[in-house]
Order: structure tokens, then C-alpha cells, then sequence
């Protein structure tokens, strides 16, 4: 049968969960199999403290897994229920005194301007940044459906966590290195899927270091999806996913008091990605509003999946900058989804405790682990086909605009660039580049605004791919990659529309109205929330913190057949 992750309400003791906890190993495996997880237990925490007194430096790793270890014990043993939210009680108290939550609202505002102003008063660019951030709220409040019902906590609450984790990650020397140790760790994670591809494949993946001889793309990077698919259907179903979903989506409800559904649907899909995070909604949606299943759709436009984070790396996507864009896009996300479709029902997915999240269908963990493998094959196969098509309807489009423009005397006009010129208004006004002369600063905004156009005209992949080429070409600089790579973290393309419809039509036909009058919103959403982290990214950095694509530093050149050498790659 099928195991069921619901998050529980009754009330037990310790010992209550240890026996419960216990009891299925003894069942299972005998005594000798609880006395065997009890050595275990005793003998990592052994190793560890070994570990420390050999040398600190490479204990940390373990050090943290056995800490969330007993986080997570703890978490399973005392938070069966969680506590109510803080802010309704006070709010209750209050509610006699309607305009206090105004005023409160305007404090919050007045503080994160005052602060984001004195760090950015010497830098034009960071000041347009910021004005931009204020213009995609005014946009957001002009397309909202009832401007009238707006609740500006969740919109307050959002824009200062997402300042928060900015902070935090860029700002925060600190909080910095700590974010880029995990990026570390999972990049060095995935990266053991060679050990598979180079098996299977032999020396396709990593041909001779040959110039202009690079390993095929579907046989080097795609593969990693399947390892990474094949982990997270394993954490799922040990509940791993269930239970850091469910904690994450906590601080979301506590501080912008959104929904249990729309806050686990936006932290799951930061923990494993849009496409797996919208499965979690399989229950709710029947019961959802109308606005949560906006907020719900939003969130496949504006992040992108996990998996494909060692790809964009490769592609010169600075590790640190992805995931953060990814976690800032999940306030995002729901504050300009309740600034454009605010709440006007009354809820039923607001209590975090009877939330139910859908069965896993596999049998035993190594099943769960096949299944998860499997399943990523059609994601690459899709990946392949679209990357094909699109690429090839680039360059028709490319050959065709340049032939009618050539034809009344406007030559070198591609497709790009036309994509460029129409965005070239956005990426100024957002302040992409800090270059110190104008013509430098316009080639740099016509190169990010051509990116912008390809992620929103086709799709993000290949808005990475062109990023690739600009950075080894030295077309951009350091502000102008940061600015793209949060302008591209995002889903939203048009091209979206139908996989958002079939995976949410599948799961509640009943409801396919509704997905498609949210479809069109949720584009929109998910484009202002990707241009929205990037402005907030932008407001408050000011260093380079560009990366380059990861290339081999030297090739053998066999191209002058009688003199073959070693020569640089770039």
C-alpha cells in the first residue's frame, strides 16, 4: 500500500513516539536490528568527536548532518502540532484599531527605503534598482483584480524578507561563506553522477582535451537530472521533503500570513523545484480559492527546478546568486500574487496542522530510488526536443529578419537583437550595468535585455547558454551578470502556460476553469517576481560578483596539422 505523509494533531509523549518509532525496526528487523541502529547511532557520534580532535576543518560536514539529525529528532518528537500564528492573536486583540496595521505597514516600508537608500546613495545603478522595485509594485497594484481588498501584510512582510535573505547571502560575510559552503556541498554532491555517465558512456562524456572538442551536452550535464530526481524521490519518501517543507512553510505564514497551502507550495518548490512542488497541492486543490490557486500557478513561473542548478553553474551562473534568487522568489512570488489577485474568500488551507501531503507510490527506498531515475528520463528527452526546436527556430528567425532588413538596407538585425531592442527599456530602467562610460553601458543593457527577451520569448536554457557566450567574450560585467542571472531564475515563458494547465488538470479536472483564467496571471506573476529579486539583489550590491563558466584553462590545438601545441582555451 502506499505511504500517506499527513501531519499529525495528537498529542503524544516521548516514550509514545520512541515506541512508535521503534517498534516497526523491531517488527521488521528483530531485536538485533534495533540493537544494530543503536551501535550505529553510538558509533557516528563516536567518529565524529574523533573527527573534531584530528582536525576541525573537515568535521564540519559531518558536525552539521549529525546536528540536523537531531533537529530534525527533536522537530519529529515535539512538533506534531504546530502553534498557532502569533499574529492572528495579536490581531484579534487589535481589531478595533483598523488603522494600525496601516501605519505598521508604512513604519516597515519607511525603514527598508531609509536603509536601502543611505547603502545606495552613491550608486546610480542601485538607486534604479530600487526605483524600479517600487514601479513592478505600482504595475502589480494597477493590474490587481480588486485594488480595493489589497491586504499589505503579506506585501509588507514579503518585500522585508526577501531584503532578509539578500542581506544575508550577499551583505553578510558570514551568512555568505555559510550559503556558499552548502552550494559546495550540493555541487560537489552532484557531482558523483560521472562516476555513472562515465561508466555507461565511456569517453563520450570527457573526450581528449582537444580544442574545440567538448563533451557532448545530453551525455555531460542532462544526466545529473536523473541523479538528482532519483535522490529527492528517495527523501520523499522517507519524509524527508514532507518535514523541511513543512518548517520552511511555517516562517512564511507566521510572518506574511499567507495560506498553509500557498506557503508550502511556494517552499517546496524552492526545496525541490515548481514542477515536484505543485504535486504537493494534489489535496487542496479542490478546497483552494481562487487566489491561492493564482499564488499556486505563480510559483511554476518563478523559480526553476533544483536539478538544473549544476547546469546554469556551468553555464556561468554564480552558485550563490541562483539558489538565493530561487528562496527570495518564494516571498516574492506571494507578494505581487496578493497585490494582483488579493484575497475575497474565506480560506480553508490555513491551518498548517491538517494539511495532508499526497502518498508516495513506491514500495521500499530503493524502489523509491528507480522510480525517481525513471521518471527524469522525459524530462531530459523534453529538454533535448525543445532545446533542438528552439535553437533551430532561432537561427530561421535570425537568417529570415536579416534577409528582410538587408533588403532595404538595415544589415546585422537578427532576432536577438530585436529581442533586445524591444527590452532595452526594462533592463535600463532596472540598472543592469554600472559601467563607467555610456557606450559600455549601453552594449551591456542591449546584451542582458537580449537575454531577458530569450528567456521570456522561448526559455530560460537557452537564455543561460547565450549568458555562457557574453561572459567568455567579456560582453558583460560583473552587475550586468548578476542582474541576468535573477532575471532568468523563472519559468515564465509562454511555453509554461501548457505544462502549468496539464500538471494542475490533471490533478483536479473539476477546477479547469479556474487554471485557465490563472494561467495568463500567473505569467505575469512569475515574470515580475524574477525582475523583482533582481531589483532587490541589485538595490544592495555594488562589488563584482560575476563568475565565469567552468572551462579547462588549456587545449591541445591540432588545427596547424604540422605543428600541434598546447594554447590557452578562452
Amino acid at each position: 500500500m502506499p505511504r500517506t505523509y499527513s501531519i499529525r494533531t495528537t498529542g503524544r509523549t516521548v516514550y509514545d513516539e520512541l515506541q512508535a518509532a521503534i517498534y516497526p525496526i523491531y517488527k521488521k528487523a528483530g531485536l538485533m536490528g534495533v540493537l544494530f541502529l543503536a551501535v550505529l547511532i553510538v558509533g557516528v557520534h563516536c567518529w565524529l568527536a574523533i573527527a573534531i580532535v584530528h582536525r576541525f576543518a573537515t568535521a564540519i560536514f559531518l558536525l552539521v548532518c549529525v546536528c540536523l539529525f537531531w533537529v530534525g529528532l527533536l522537530a519529529h518528537f515535539y512538533g506534531h502540532k504546530l502553534p498557532e500564528d502569533p499574529y492572528s492573536k495579536v490581531e484579534a486583540q487589535l481589531s478595533k484599531y483598523k488603522w494600525l496595521p496601516y501605519i505598521a505597514a508604512l513604519l516597515a516600508l519607511a525603514a527598508v527605503t531609509a536603509f536601502v537608500l543611505t547603502q545606495s546613495i552613491h550608486s546610480r545603478p542601485r538607486l534604479q534598482s530600487f526605483g524600479s522595485l517600487i514601479l513592478i509594485l505600482i504595475v502589480s497594484i494597477l493590474f490587481s483584480d480588486n485594488p480595493g481588498r489589497i491586504k499589505w501584510r503579506p506585501v509588507v512582510c514579503g518585500i522585508v524578507l526577501q531584503y532578509l535573505v539578500a542581506l544575508a547571502i550577499l551583505k553578510w560575510e558570514a551568512g555568505r561563506e555559510a550559503f556558499r559552503f552548502v552550494i559546495d556541498q550540493i555541487v560537489y554532491f552532484l557531482g558523483y553522477t560521472s562516476a555513472g555517465t562515465n561508466f555507461v558512456f565511456g569517453y563520450i562524456p570527457v573526450p581528449p582535451n582537444i580544442c574545440g572538442m567538448d563533451g557532448p551536452f545530453s551525455f555531460t550535464s542532462l544526466p545529473i537530472l536523473i541523479f538528482f530526481s532519483a535522490i529527492i524521490s528517495a527523501a520523499y519518501y522517507l519524509g524527508f521533503v514532507q518535514w523541511t517543507t513543512r518548517m520552511m512553510a511555517v516562517l512564511l505564514q507566521w510572518t506574511m500570513g499567507t495560506t498553509s497551502a500557498e506557503s508550502l507550495n511556494a517552499m517546496g518548490s524552492v526545496l525541490i523545484g515548481p514542477t515536484d512542488g505543485a504535486l504537493l497541492m494534489q489535496f487542496a486543490l479542490p478546497s483552494m480559492t481562487y487566489s491561492e490557486i493564482v499564488a499556486a500557478l505563480a510559483v511554476g513561473y518563478s523559480m526553476i527546478d533544483g536539478s538544473l542548478f549544476a547546469l546554469y553553474i556551468a553555464f556561468g551562473a554564480c552558485p550563490t546568486l541562483l539558489l538565493s534568487a530561487n528562496v527570495m522568489s518564494a516571498p516574492a512570488v506571494l507578494t505581487i500574487s496578493k497585490l494582483i489577485c488579493p484575497e475575497v474568500q474565506k480560506s480553508r488551507q490555513k491551518d498548517m496542522n491538517t494539511f495532508s501531503f499526497p502518498p508516495t507510490e513506491a514500495e521500499s527506498l530503493l524502489d523509491s530510488i528507480c522510480k525517481g531515475a525513471v521518471s527524469a528520463m522525459s524530462v531530459i528527452f523534453a529538454i533535448i526536443a525543445n532545446l533542438i526546436v528552439f535553437l533551430a527556430l532561432i537561427a530561421f528567425l535570425d537568417r529570415t529578419i536579416g534577409y528582410v532588413c538587408s533588403a532595404v538596407g538595415y544589415d546585422d538585425v537578427t532576432f536577438n537583437k530585436g529581442l533586445g531592442w524591444a527590452f532595452f527599456p526594462l533592463a535600463y530602467i532596472m540598472g543592469v550595468s554600472d559601467a563607467p562610460d555610456w557606450e559600455t553601458q549601453k552594449d551591456e543593457i542591449l546584451k542582458v535585455a537580449q537575454l531577458i527577451g530569450t528567456k521570456t520569448a522561448l526559455n530560460e536554457f537557452i537564455a543561460y547558454q547565450q549568458m555562457q557566450q557574453m561572459l567568455v567574450n567579456k560582453e558583460i560585467g560583473g552587475r550586468a551578470q548578476l542582474m541576468a542571472i535573477y532575471c532568468l531564475c523563472g519559468y515564465s515563458n509562454p511555453s509554461q502556460i501548457g505544462s502549468q494547465l496539464g500538471i494542475y488538470g490533471a490533478m483536479c479536472p473539476q477546477r479547469k476553469k479556474d487554471f485557465v483564467t490563472a494561467a495568463a496571471k500567473g505569467l505575469l506573476i512569475g515574470s515580475l517576481t524574477c525582475f523583482m529579486t533582481a531589483c532587490v539583489a541589485g538595490s544592495i550590491v555594488s562589488t563584482d560578483m560575476g563568475c565565469l563558466p567552468t572551462t579547462n584553462p588549456l587545449c591541445f590545438d591540432v588545427s596547424n596539422g604540422t605543428n600541434p601545441r598546447w594554447v590557452s582555451a578562452q
